[in-house]
């Protein structure tokens, strides 16, 4: 890397002969900072093993930009795996010597894979085997005895109006999923959930496995008579 005065009256950092890659303000330091574009990852929940292809840039107006390094190459897929709560970070250097950093917070989470028909209703008061994977977003089952699966809450999907969690029969103590290495042939997770007053409609059940971020929350639905 070189400096050279161009015949424009502006000096210039160049690699090589000619190739000119920034301008140095005449009689002044390089102090406009540089600025960094992240357009992925963004803040939000991916799926365990999504291809997420890391997208951003950096751009000096000054002395030009020397080096521009994110958590992965720029078009390399970022960590979605396993589970949790992951920074992507770009780090900037210009031709002045001047640094930049950038991150972006993002979380990943387990897919849902239900095992039963979602559309089938049964009458009220009678108890609804909620049986589900969790699986990664190939569908791949990841499910395991180690990993607890917690109920959270019933509503009414039309008006997310909250409704009475209570399983049938004591079946799943402290609503926790009751894990079953035998459900869909490679294991799963089963709630037998009381619709006990509850009325005909279209009904929620919100869970969550209890090793993901504090943020993620899953649905699956039920059908009432």
């Amino acid at each position: 890397m070189g400096i050279t005065a161009g015949a424009d009256g502006n000096v210039w950092f160049t690699e090589g002969a000619s190739n000119k890659i920034g301008r140095i303000v005449p009689g002044s330091a390089d102090t406009t900072p540089l600025t960094i574009s992240i357009s992925a990852p963004i803040s939000t929940i991916y799926t365990l093993h999504q291809a997420v292809a890391a997208q951003y840039s950096c751009s000096d107006v000054d002395s030009g930009v020397a080096t521009c390094l994110g958590s992965v190459p720029n078009g390399s897929n970022i960590d979605t795996a396993p589970i949790g709560t992951k920074t992507f970070t770009v780090n900037a250097t210009d031709n002045a010597g001047n640094t930049a950093s950038q991150t972006v917070t993002y979380e990943v989470a387990y897919g849902i894979c239900p095992l039963y028909d979602q559309a089938a209703g049964v009458k009220s008061g009678a108890p609804i085997p909620i049986k589900v994977q969790l699986c990664d977003v190939a569908g791949l089952n990841v499910s395991a005895a180690s990993i607890t699966v917690n109920a959270t809450g019933v509503s009414l999907a039309t008006t997310n109006a909250p409704r009475t969690l209570e399983d049938a029969g004591n079946a799943n103590p402290g609503n926790n999923f009751r894990f079953d290495s035998t459900l869909g042939g490679t294991g799963g997770y089963i709630y037998n959930l009381s619709t006990k007053g509850l009325s005909a409609g279209i009904y929620l059940l919100s869970f969550r496995a209890t090793n993901e971020p504090g943020g993620v929350s899953h649905t699956v639905q039920f059908q009432i008579k």
